[in-house]
């Protein structure tokens, strides 16, 4: 029996949705980044999990979603999480990029 793959499941199920795969650039991040508090926490989650923030991910978060290296913490703490399967396609092939330069 196959491993399941859950990465080729996930994209064909978003195949059949009609999902369109939206990049995104370098100046959406830095837009992002503009931003602070809550307002950054519910774009970041929309940006790159593509879903809502839940309550305890804000309260989590909340505190060093105020300053520039917070954001870039959480960021990576996003970037790197389980749900990046969902993060859009651009992301994901920087990431594994990034990943074989250790």
């Amino acid at each position: 029996m196959e491993k399941f793959d859950c990465r080729a499941f996930m994209a064909s199920v978003r195949r059949e949705a009609g999902e369109r795969v939206v990049p995104v650039s370098p100046r959406a991040l830095l837009e992002l980044l503009r931003l602070d508090g809550v307002d950054f926490l519910l774009a970041a989650y929309r940006t790159l999990l593509r879903r809502e923030a839940d309550p305890s991910g804000l309260r989590a978060y909340e505190a060093r979603a105020r300053s520039l290296p917070g954001r870039l913490r959480i960021l990576l703490s996003l970037l790197l999480s389980p749900e990046r399967l969902n993060a859009p396609l651009p992301l994901q092939r920087l990431l594994a990029r990034l990943r074989g330069r250790r």
